[in-house]
Formats: C-alpha cells, sequence, structure tokens
C-alpha cells in the first residue's frame, strides 16, 4: 500500500461499513469523462463521477525503488452501442479519445451506511493517454485505455527535433524554423 494511507484511514478501511471507491477523470479532446468504481454517481471535487460498478476496472500500480515511467490501463465493459438519444457511442469515443488525453485517479473511502466521503480524496496516478481499444461484442463494446506516467514524456524528448519538418508537424502553417536556418548562414554583423 502507499505511504499516503494514514493509521487512520487504515483503521477505517477494517471497517465492514467502510467501501474504497477508485476515481479517474479523463480529459479528452472535447471533454472530460469522469468514472469510479462505486455502484452509483457520486459527487467529488463539486463535480458528478458516474458509478460504473463493477464494469470499471483499473491495474495496479507499479511501484520501483528506481525512477522510471510507470503505465496503467483502465477498462469499461457493457457499455451499449448506442445511447438512448441513438448516438453511435462507439463513433463517440473514437471522436473524443482518439488523439489521447490525460488521466488523473484517486483513492477515496466512503461510509457505506451515510454513503459520505471519509477524509479527503488522493491521488493515486496522473498521465497521459493513449489511444483506445475498441472490443465490440453483440450490441455491447469494451474500451480499453492505457496510460503512461508523466515520467514517460522524458524518454520521448531525446526523439524531439527543432526543425521545419517537426514544427510544421505539430503547428501546421507556421514558418517560424523555414527562416531559423537562413538567419544561421548569415555572418554576425553587430557593430
Amino acid at each position: 500500500m502507499r505511504s499516503f494511507i494514514t493509521p487512520g484511514m487504515l483503521a477505517e478501511m477494517r471497517k465492514p461499513t467502510t467501501a474504497c471507491v477508485r476515481i479517474a477523470s479523463f480529459h479528452l479532446r472535447y471533454t472530460i469523462v469522469r468514472f469510479c468504481t462505486a455502484p452509483r454517481t457520486i459527487k467529488v471535487f463539486g463535480a458528478k463521477w458516474t458509478g460504473m460498478g463493477r464494469f470499471a476496472e483499473a491495474s495496479e500500480i507499479e511501484e520501483t525503488v528506481e525512477l522510471r515511467m510507470a503505465g496503467m490501463r483502465y477498462r469499461l465493459s457493457g457499455i451499449p452501442l448506442d445511447s438512448e438519444d441513438g448516438t453511435d457511442l462507439v463513433e463517440y469515443v473514437r471522436n473524443h479519445a482518439g488523439s489521447g488525453g490525460r488521466v488523473e485517479d484517486w483513492l477515496l473511502f466512503w461510509d457505506k451506511a451515510t454513503w459520505s466521503m471519509i477524509d479527503r480524496p488522493r491521488e493515486l496516478y496522473r498521465g497521459s493517454l493513449d489511444s483506445p481499444q475498441i472490443t465490440i461484442t453483440g450490441t455491447t463494446f469494451s474500451i480499453s485505455l492505457g496510460a503512461e506516467g508523466i515520467l514517460g514524456r522524458l524518454n520521448n524528448a531525446s526523439n524531439l527535433r527543432l526543425n521545419d519538418e517537426s514544427h510544421q508537424a505539430r503547428h501546421p502553417g507556421d514558418m517560424f524554423f523555414q527562416f531559423v536556418s537562413r538567419t544561421q548562414r548569415k555572418p554576425d554583423d553587430l557593430t
């Protein structure tokens, strides 16, 4: 267990009336989607988190003693192909989650009797999302999302090239780097 679990929280966890709930916030291209492992919708941080119960899964967080990136996997299953208003949910997911995004994952404890939060939420994980893997089975589908820890971005920095080609890929039409090579070849005439 992670070190942020206090002795008071451990005592609460041992009670049969305490529920351990994971909440995850997915910041996608056009929207923010919030899910929790609770059997019902809950309100945390002033926002509603849709209760997915047994249909939501999150992998364990890999912990090491060395400084390196760690990944996570999230899975939502049993999602109907079409929403109540007729929206194609598979296409909706591809449109919103196709280019990745970021995820924030917290752990919190709830009193099952009063359904109130015990203590404050504890952040478990924060990272960048990969493209979703969608599996269609009959009238439902599943979404599997991988996430890369914040340190994963440092691995990609060595592949970064500051030239016109890479800049155009990120900012089409911006001509900044087209002029850099020309100014590098000119002699310094600052006198």
